[in-house]
């Protein structure tokens, strides 16, 4: 049966059947080499032709990769591996599963074959080096028959080539009716031999036993068979006899047949965390299915296939939930026979935060609205990106004591129609939910470091969230926008992956890494081996009043080029409400050495922010400097101007221009670090007063800091931006 998004695993086929295959240290001297480290070993679960291993680390060092393969038939069809594991298969046929176990922990790996309950054999490695290998192999089939009784020589005929002292067979009731279809079970008998079934003296049915000498037939008793003993035997070629009895018991004096168990179902857990094992039992008549049927949260509806009943009335289920299940409260709907029973549960994320939008579609106009749970009483952040990922909202809050969450952005009639992006963060836990508006959302590409400056013997962790089993291409360029480094990332079924990179080799710089694919691509910006010590700084901003969420644009002059220099925005009360780093560049002015400058867009005033004078810092060794905003009511908001990051087009190089405050038609000009004009720009009027223009960079412009400045004649605002 195939819970919504459980592991294919086929329990009609078979009947649950757990295999403990934990190496002993004899299979271990016979299986693994002399060198193989002890204490490394595997458990699985086989159901049909899904099996579920767990690989437990039990040594003093971490395994770093884990080998599994089909050394005697079948050949693996999927596969799967936790969190935070990469699984692929070579051209050989071998499944390899790279991630990383420390000791004392453990991981699972799930394979799919096409031969029911195959024989699996796996090697753990680390840095190349194996540890330990062993295989996993299904219980041995039943012995073969006893041998002959004592006395008959070596390869010779017993007294019967066909029936064994040790031979039985019985019938199945015990106590059967007159009239009544008996079964009789027969085993040890040897094996594809031909026998006769005797009653009363005479042959009265003949057959054959199995491959492995046991055998199932039916006989029916007289109408008039007298009460009392009934006797039968299994007859061989030489006449050697097995015997069997039955008692014959007239239906007045047979107890009334036991009521058939209903169905039953327990073990249902009130809530389950994706990736988790969803496991229950229950009760039924024996010989039946019980089927199910599904409604998860989305309302889609899944009919499970059936899920068989034992001799005993038993049945059972287990499955996974997949890292990209829907959250949420499923129903499902048990049916045997006549009977139905009713469950519920909920999917929880094993995330600590979790996001998610009440529509996945809004039309312009309308209030984009998401929900979530994270951490109690802990600072949250939520940063909202439009469709060509710029960022355009900022807002901070705190959880109260349920942790419940919840953002809001409302947009006008005019909004761009595409996919929106919100990156929700608590401590060093991110969180992405997407919203489309004016059409379904899509999956782009976010990429997140774990910090922004690095050294050359760290290790970088990339957290990517894309199109779920998808393959994204990564492009690392250095300082001198070369390429550095390209690679392939194989996105995990959940639409994340966690990616860890050395920095070993990489110079001091500033680097950039691209991440593509289809026509979704993102670039992130982290530095190696850059210090701090700027020199004085000076610190400005390209206005002095802001309202709640509005960007700030910083510009800072400094003496030192290439080191790093960390700003802050400060609420009225001194605390931090955004932080960012920055690298201080060399300009050039009409090709004469410039100040050392740096240029920073990513700070922004929170949408909840309180009036008041807020300020912004910056530091950088012992070097520090610091500027005053004044933020305002929104009623009260002034002109002003931001510019977007360069996006390429078939026409060139754009860059979105947008002003907010503008009150009738603008005019706005672009000079260059000098002075100089190089274009002007007409605004057009608005009612809103919110307007966005593109502007195409004329081709060949030289490399600068260039600044917009933008007027209705009265008042008017400024920001810069670079062209590299």
């Amino acid at each position: 049966m195939r819970m919504i998004g459980g592991l294919a695993i086929n329990t009609g086929a078979c009947r649950p059947h757990r295999m403990k295959a934990l190496m002993a240290l004899a299979a271990l001297a016979l299986l693994a080499p002399a060198w193989a480290q002890s204490g490394i070993t595997a458990e699985t679960e086989t159901l049909g032709r899904t099996t579920l291993v767990s690989v437990n680390n039990g040594s003093g060092g971490p395994v770093d990769q884990v080998r599994m393969w089909l050394p005697l038939a079948g050949s693996p069809v999927s596969f799967k591996a936790q969190e935070g594991w990469r699984a692929s298969a070579n051209s050989a046929g071998v499944v390899v599963f790279d991630g990383r176990i420390g000791p004392g922990g453990s991981a699972k790996f799930g394979i799919v074959s096409d031969v029911p309950e195959p024989t699996i054999s796996w090697k753990a490695l680390a840095s190349g080096a194996e540890l330990a290998v062993g295989v996993i192999r299904e219980p041995a089939p039943d012995a073969p028959p006893p041998p002959p009784p004592p006395g008959t020589a070596p390869g010779a005929p017993g007294p019967d080539p066909a029936v064994f002292a040790s031979s039985s067979v019985r019938a199945v009731p015990s106590d059967p009716g007159p009239g009544a279809s008996v079964r009789l079970v027969g085993s040890g008998f040897a094996a594809s031999r031909a026998l006769d079934l005797v009653v009363a003296g005479q042959t009265v049915r003949q057959f054959s036993s199995d491959a492995a000498g046991n055998f199932v037939i039916t006989y029916a008793l007289p109408a008039d068979a007298p009460p009392g003993a009934w006797g039968f035997a299994v007859r061989g070629p030489a006449g050697v006899q097995a015997q069997g009895a039955a008692q014959v018991t007239p239906a007045s004096e047979r107890p009334p047949p036991p009521e058939a168990p209903r169905l039953t179902v327990s073990g249902v857990p009130e809530t389950v965390l994706r990736g988790e094992l969803f496991s229950i039992t229950g009760t039924a008549a024996p010989g039946v299915t019980v089927s199910a049927r599904v409604l998860g949260p989305d309302g889609a509806t899944v009919t499970g296939e059936p899920i068989p009943v034992d001799e005993s009335g038993a049945w059972s289920f287990e499955t996974v939930m997949e890292h990209d299940m829907a959250y949420g409260k499923y129903n499902a709907v048990l049916t045997a026979g006549e009977d139905t029973a009713r469950i519920e549960w909920t999917v929880l994320s094993n995330d600590s935060i979790t996001v998610a939008p009440e529509s996945a579609r809004y039309d312009p106009g309308q209030t984009l609205v998401f929900a979530g749970t994270a951490a109690p009483e802990i600072r949250t952040e939520f940063r909202l990106s439009g469709p060509r990922g710029e960022e355009i909202s900022f807002s901070v809050a705190t959880p109260g004591a349920d942790g419940a969450l919840q953002f809001e952005y409302p947009t006008d009639r005019e909004a761009e129609e595409g996919t929106y992006t919100l990156l929700v963060s608590q401590g060093g836990s991110n969180a992405v939910a997407r919203v489309g508006v004016g059409q379904l959302p899509e999956a782009p590409i976010v990429a997140t470091l774990d910090k922004f400056s690095y050294q050359s013997s760290d290790v970088l962790v990339m957290s990517i969230e894309g199109p779920p089993s998808s393959a994204v291409s990564l492009l690392i360029t250095d300082p001198a926008e070369r390429a550095k480094l390209t690679d392939t990332l194989n996105i995990q079924s959940d639409g994340r992956l966690e990616h860890r990179m050395s920095l070993s080799g990489y110079v001091s710089g500033t680097y950039t890494a691209t991440l593509s694919w289809a026509n979704s691509s993102t670039d992130v910006a982290f530095t190696v081996g850059l210090d701090v010590g700027s020199g004085p700084i000076r610190l400005s901003t390209t206005k002095g009043t802001y309202v709640p969420d509005e960007q700030i644009t910083v510009v800072g002059d400094t003496t030192n080029p290439n080191v790093l220099v960390g700003l802050a925005l400060l609420d009225p009360e001194g605390n931090s409400v955004r932080e960012s780093e920055s690298v201080t560049t060399l300009t050039a002015v009409k090709n004469q050495a410039g100040p050392v400058r740096f240029l920073d867009n990513t700070l922004r005033v929170p949408a909840s922010a309180e009036p008041g004078t807020w300020k912004i810092t910056a530091r950088s060794g012992n070097n520090y400097a610091e500027v005053s905003i004044e933020v305002v009511p929104a009623a009260n908001q002034t002109l002003g101007v931001t510019a977007s990051a360069a996006r390429s087009t078939p026409a060139g190089d754009i860059i979105d221009f947008s002003v907010s405050g503008a009150d009738g038609a603008l005019l706005g000009s672009i000079t260059d670090s000098g002075g100089d004009e190089i274009s002007r720009i007409k605004f057009p009027r608005t009612s809103d007063g919110q307007i966005s223009q593109p502007w195409i960079i004329p081709r060949g412009l030289a490399p600068d800091v260039y600044t917009i400045t933008v007027s209705n004649g009265s008042d008017s605002a400024s920001t810069t931006f670079s062209i590299t």
